[in-house]
C-alpha cells in the first residue's frame, strides 16, 4: 500500500516529505530523526488509531506527546484515508467507498479533534488519496472490492489489505530478554514511567511464546534454537543451551525479533512491521543474516501470492552492512529479469526484492534526503558507507605522512 508522509517542525523533523513503498529505509546519525518518522508511520498505520482517533493515547505511548510545536503540521496520505495534524488540530478522513462498484462516493467519515461541518475536508489531501486508491484498485481490483464489500464498508473488522495493527520493535527490545513476563506487565503499569512502546513489545514477545505449538523454535537462517521455558528462556547454539538472560548481547536482541515475526508476521492480513537498528550488537556477517531472515519473513510471504494482502517492512538503522545487505538483494532482483536461473544460483528466490517497492532515505538534520539511483535502481553506493569514506580519508592524509 503505496503512502506519503510529510511533517514540519515536530521533534526533531523540521520539514521533510517523504513517500512509502513496501520496504523503507532509513539511515542517520542518532537522535536525526528515524525514529520519531518511524513511530509517526506505526501510529498512522495502525486501524485501532483510525477508527478511535485516540490522539493522545497513542502517541503518548511512543513517547512523542510532547513533540509538537505551535507551528506543527503532518499530514499522512493512503489509499483509503488521509491524516492531518494542522493548527493544534487532528483530522482524520476516511474515504466511502462503493463495495460494489469501488467508486469513492461523495460522502466520508470525518473525525477531528475540534468541531467542523459535515463534510469538511481538505481537498489536496482528498485527492492525493483518490489517486493513491485509483492505482490500487486498478492492479487488484477483484481483491480490493471483494474486501471492502466484506468488511460493509469501514466496520469495526477493516479489510485484510488495510493495516490492522502496526508490529514495533524497539532498539530497546534487549530489556526484553532480561526480564520476565511478569516483571514486563509490571513495567507496563500505569503509574511506572517506563515506555510503553517497549511493554507493547514486551506483551507481542510474550503473545507469541504462549501461541508456540511446542516448546523450542528453530531459527535456521541465524543458526538459533529457542526453548521457551516457565521462569526464563534458554537458547541453544553451537550444541550449547544457555540462558537467554545470560547470553551474549547480540542474542538478546537478537531472539525477541524472531520470537515475534514468528507469530505475527505469518498472520494473514497485511501489517506494517517496523525494526529499529536491527543491526544491534550483531557481527556483521549475522546482520547479513537477519536482513535475509526479516526479507524471507516479513517482506516475501507465501500468502502475499494473494495480490490484496502485503506486509510492509520499515527498517532505521545506523548500519552499511545492513544497506549492503539490502542492496544485494535488491541487485538480485534486477539482474534476475534476465539471468533468473544463473541469480538462484547464488541467492534464494524468496530473498529478492524488487527495486520498485524499495524508498530509501538519508535523515540529517531534520532533513530527508532521497538516495535512491534512478539510473541503477539501488540505494546510492555513496551513502552505503559513507562513515568509511570519511574514515578511509583519514588514513590517506596520515598514509602521505608517512612517505
Amino acid at each position: 500500500m503505496k503512502s506519503e508522509l510529510r511533517i514540519k517542525n515536530f521533534g526533531p523533523i523540521k520539514d521533510l516529505n517523504i513517500k512509502i513503498g513496501k520496504l523503507l529505509v532509513l539511515i542517520g546519525e542518532q537522535a536525526s530523526g528515524k525514529s520519531t518518522i518511524a513511530k509517526l508511520l506505526a501510529i498512522f498505520n495502525d486501524y485501532n488509531f483510525v477508527i478511535t482517533a485516540n490522539f493522545e493515547s497513542f502517541f503518548r505511548q511512543y513517547n512523542i506527546q510532547n513533540y509538537f510545536n505551535s507551528d506543527t503540521l503532518i499530514e499522512f496520505v493512503c489509499p483509503y484515508y488521509y491524516i492531518e495534524y494542522r493548527n493544534k488540530e487532528l483530522i482524520i478522513h476516511r474515504l466511502s467507498i462503493d463495495s460494489d462498484t469501488g467508486v469513492i462516493g461523495s460522502s466520508s467519515s470525518v473525525y477531528s479533534s475540534k468541531r467542523v461541518e459535515n463534510g469538511q475536508y481538505n481537498p489536496d489531501l482528498y485527492h492525493k488519496a483518490k489517486k493513491l486508491y485509483e492505482e490500487t484498485k486498478n492492479i487488484r481490483q477483484y481483491y480490493v472490492l471483494k474486501e471492502i464489500k466484506e468488511a460493509k464498508n469501514w466496520g469495526e473488522e477493516p479489510p485484510e489489505f488495510i493495516n490492522r495493527t502496526s508490529v514495533y520493535i524497539p532498539a530497546e527490545r534487549f530489556l526484553i530478554s532480561m526480564l520476565s513476563g511478569h516483571a514486563i506487565e509490571f513495567l507496563g503499569a500505569p503509574d511506572i514511567f517506563f515506555p510503553k512502546y517497549v511493554t507493547k513489545f514486551g506483551s507481542l514477545y510474550n503473545q507469541a511464546k504462549a501461541s508456540m505449538e511446542e516448546n523450542m523454535m528453530k531459527i535456521t537462517p541465524l543458526k538459533l534454537i529457542f526453548y521457551k521455558r516457565k521462569d526464563f528462556d534458554v537458547i541453544r547454539i553451537n550444541g550449547k543451551k544457555i540462558r537467554l538472560s545470560e547470553s551474549a548481547s547480540g542474542y538478546q536482541s537478537l531472539i525477541p525479533i524472531a520470537v515475534v515475526l514468528n507469530q505475527f508476521a505469518s498472520e494473514k492480513h497485511s501489517k506494517l512491521i517496523t525494526i529499529e537498528e536491527p543491526e544491534l550488537n550483531l557481527y556483521p556477517k549475522t546482520q547479513k543474516r537477519l536482513i535475509d531472515y526479516l526479507i524471507d519473513n516479513c517482506y516475501n510471504t507465501s500468502y502475499n501470492k494473494r495480490s490484496y494482502i502485503t506486509n510492509r517492512l520499515i527498517i532505521t538503522t545506523h548500519s552499511p552492512y545492513i544497506l549492503t545487505s539490502i542492496n544485494n538483494l535488491i541487485y538480485a532482483g534486477n539482474i534476475a529479469q534476465r539471468k533468473e536461473i544463473k541469480v538462484k544460483e547464488i541467492i534464494d528466490k524468496n530473498l529478492w526484492i524488487s527495486y520498485k517497492d524499495v524508498k530509501a532515505f538519508h535523515i540529517e538534520n531534520g532533513y530527508a534526503e532521497n538516495i535512491w539511483d534512478n539510473e541503477l535502481n539501488l540505494i546510492k553506493a555513496e551513502e552505503v558507507d559513507r562513515a568509511s569514506m570519511d574514515i578511509n580519508k583519514e588514513f590517506d592524509q596520515l598514509f602521505k605522512l608517512d612517505d
